[in-house]
């Protein structure tokens, strides 16, 4: 009976840090430190069976099942980020260096 407690205790402890692990790496499907375009193309390919990933990033929201809401969570995250996190703007002439394209 010991051994059973103590294996059904093993499993729950488990399953808990796999799911805060899946949350904590918020979004970042194909683990590159990016939450883009890519992931969610990882995802999507996951799902379907083309290319399948480590659920542990596949699970974006956690709840230890890999489906369309985690897509639809991943969508979210990539076209509205958090409102701390201001987009990058680049300043008028970024990128361009002398001989290049002429400032107006």
């Amino acid at each position: 009976m010991k051994k059973v407690v103590s294996l059904i205790l093993t499993l729950v402890f488990v399953v808990g840090v796999c799911s805060t692990a899946a949350f904590a790496a918020g979004g970042d499907v194909n683990n590159d430190n990016t939450v883009n375009a890519a992931d969610l193309l990882a995802l999507e390919q996951h799902i379907l069976g083309v290319n399948v990933i480590d659920d542990i990033f596949a699970d974006v929201n956690g709840d230890g099942v890999v489906d369309s809401a985690d897509l639809v969570i991943l969508q979210m995250a990539i076209l509205m980020p958090e409102e701390d996190e201001e987009p990058e703007i680049p300043e008028i002439g970024d990128g361009i260096e002398d001989g290049g394209i002429e400032e107006l």
